[in-house]
């Protein structure tokens, strides 16, 4: 799951420096690369992806069996709370990709062509945290790895305050403290992504979609209600970063997960 995430981290570091470029050839230029982006994909996806579930192990797809999976999912408290964490962490800092049009260009100072300051740094600081994830499997106990991690995104997040709070302005040092929490967020994806897909072994495709559901809850809220209300002073989102993650450690805290001493 660490691997995974890995790779998964490069997209968000990718995604804002090319659509830099495009927006300097044309706004619709990001538009017509999404349409031909979303069929190279789909043929991909059609030639080199195939069904590995054997046909016997199908399941018939319906609206009454997904709701009852679903239902089934967030009735069980565990994983509840787990994804419920999963998605606060993920916006905490989603926070700031969605709000770098106004924070990195009126705030930092930086072009549409120099989003890389913030995305390299960021993308760097999960590849890192997801390394030390995956150094720490069967090394460390869960809960012990998962306490590590929230301690140093609380780190991360009361040095984001204070920095956003001084009237000194400079790209890396307002950037460090984003970058460096992702390593913590990193660290603590995998062992509560397996924690939650655990509690449904069954359906653990349904199970993933759920985390991802929850995770695409947080930053729709977030987009619409949070971003353009805070995203004016670097304070304001610093202060809501805080939050998200208090309230990804009120969720997690009170998980089997986190209490569980042992291997």
């Amino acid at each position: 799951m660490a691997t995974v995430q890995m790779l998964f981290a490069v997209a968000p570091a990718v995604a804002p420096i090319l659509g830099g470029w495009l927006l300097g050839i044309h706004w619709q230029a990001i538009f017509i690369f999404l349409a031909l982006y979303g069929m190279v994909i789909a043929w991909a996806a059609q030639h080199y992806l195939p069904e590995t579930m054997p046909l016997t192990a199908r399941t018939p797809l319906n609206a009454r069996s997904v709701l009852r999976n679903y239902q089934q999912l967030f009735a069980h408290r565990e994983f509840g709370l787990l994804v419920f964490g999963i998605g606060a962490n993920f916006s905490a800092f989603f926070l700031y990709v969605l709000a770098s049009p106004v924070y990195l260009i009126q705030h930092l100072g930086l072009s549409s062509q120099q989003f890389a300051w913030m995305f390299v740094p960021t993308v760097c600081g999960t590849v890192f945290g997801s390394w030390l994830a995956r150094r720490a499997a069967g090394r460390y106990a869960p809960s012990e790895l998962l306490r590590r991690a929230y301690f140093w995104m609380l780190l991360m997040t009361l040095i984001n305050v204070v920095v956003s709070a001084l009237p000194l302005i400079h790209p890396a040092l307002n950037i460090a403290p984003v970058a460096l929490f992702n390593m913590g967020m990193a660290a603590a994806v995998p062992v509560m992504s397996l924690a939650a897909l655990d509690c449904h072994p069954k359906i653990r495709g349904t199970a993933a979609s759920g985390q991802a559901f929850m995770q695409m809850l947080f930053s729709t809220l977030s987009a619409g209600l949070l971003v353009p209300l805070t995203w004016h002073h670097p304070l304001w989102l610093a202060l809501v970063m805080l939050g998200y993650l208090l309230l990804g450690w009120l969720s997690v805290s009170r998980t089997q997960l986190y209490k569980n001493q042992f291997l």
